[in-house]
């Protein structure tokens, strides 16, 4: 442990805490965002938050497949739920082709 020199904060920082802290060029200026551009960045973080989450749907399934994929996702020791969002998401992506 060693102590940071710094005038503003006297906080003892571990060696990698130490190492980080002078890592940083003494140089070093913040920069400082004007409030449209805070803003903006606020929003696109905020979206992309949106576009990551996930979402909860209702879809009729037959019983009979919806027993076989419960079989599969046990063969494959996860939840019947992941698998179905794991094929959802490959065919999204074009991971998986599905002859209709």
């Amino acid at each position: 442990m060693k102590s940071n020199n710094s005038k503003k904060d006297n906080l003892i920082l571990d060696d990698y805490e130490y190492e980080i802290e002078n890592s940083i060029p003494k140089d070093f200026k913040p920069v400082y965002l004007s409030d449209i551009e805070k803003e903006k960045f606020s929003k696109v973080a905020e979206r992309h938050k949106q576009y990551k989450a996930s979402k909860r749907i209702n879809i009729r399934i037959k019983n009979e497949d919806l027993i076989r994929i419960r079989a599969k996702a046990k063969e494959n020791n996860m939840p019947y739920q992941t698998l179905l969002s794991t094929l959802i998401h490959k065919y999204a992506k074009n991971d998986v082709k599905i002859h209709l």
